[in-house]
């Protein structure tokens, strides 16, 4: 589950929602500023460290590190692209790296991976990638900077993507219910377990139609494969695919906060198909 978040906010275009819409969430601006960097990207080419340096020098991008380390979230805020503080306010970007660090610990150490340029831009964007250990996962995390000159640099991505199957004790709780519910296939109890929004978005029948299916396949054993956390309008939500059965198949789930608990507000399951 590779993801782009813009400080804290997560686009899933690979995941269907069940319950409430994706595009009640993101504006369409956020998603064709996603969809242009993804394309940008995968239009990179390497640079050595040499060339890399002709633009700015890559400790600059320490800085970044050490506000996060240092929970100087407001320096991080203030050295950010206006395209980015346009999108989403200071207090979204706090209350994310606070989750960060709640779930995943703070960073312990950080090493670069890759350099690239693209320059064929008005401003050129920097792209580096590094691999991190917080305490409690490792990551590899991809920044991406707009060059404003070779001493300053504006933060534009920041994405992170800790290791897979990697357990987390924050989120083996918050999932245990759900997973008795459908365990013991009491879809009524995992209905109720939902957020009001989810419910305003899919009707009993309409979730019905959807456990019909679910029931075929008996859970045995599910683990924790992948993560993403994300802040959207102050509200942490947990994006969250789990492993079934040894990848029989895959039970994305989504959890937003709501008055200080977190609930239900998307689920998916996809069969592997071999």
């Amino acid at each position: 589950m590779k993801n782009i978040i813009l400080f804290s906010i997560i686009v899933l275009l690979s995941i269907s929602l069940y319950g409430q819409e994706a595009d009640t969430l993101y504006k369409e601006d956020m998603k064709e500023l996603i969809k242009e960097m993804q394309m940008k990207e995968q239009n990179l080419n390497a640079f050595d460290v040499d060339k890399f340096y002709s633009y700015f020098n890559p400790k600059l991008i320490d800085t970044f590190f050490i506000y996060i380390q240092n929970d100087n979230y407001n320096k991080i805020y203030d050295n950010s692209d206006d395209i980015l503080k346009d999108m989403q306010s200071k207090e979204d970007l706090v209350k994310y790296l606070n989750a960060i660090k709640h779930i995943y610990g703070k960073i312990k150490t950080y090493n670069n991976r890759t350099y690239s340029i693209k320059s064929q831009l008005t401003k050129p964007i920097a792209y580096a990638t590094y691999d991190v250990e917080f305490e409690n996962t490792k990551a590899v995390i991809q920044t991406g900077f707009t060059i404003i000159d070779s001493l300053t640099i504006k933060l534009l991505l920041f994405e992170i993507k800790t290791n897979d199957y990697t357990n987390f004790n924050d989120f083996d709780t918050l999932t245990k219910s759900t997973f008795d519910y459908i365990i013991a296939k009491n879809y009524k109890g995992l209905f109720n377990s939902t957020s009001k929004r989810f419910q305003d978005y899919t009707s009993l029948a309409k979730f019905e139609e959807f456990t019909d299916k679910l029931s075929k396949y008996d859970v045995k054993s599910y683990k924790l494969y992948q993560n993403q956390i994300g802040v959207v309008k102050e509200q942490i939500i947990y994006y969250l695919t789990y492993d079934i059965n040894e990848s029989e198949g895959y039970l994305r789930l989504n959890y937003t906060e709501t008055n200080g608990k977190f609930l239900i507000e998307g689920i998916n399951y996809e069969p592997n198909k071999k």
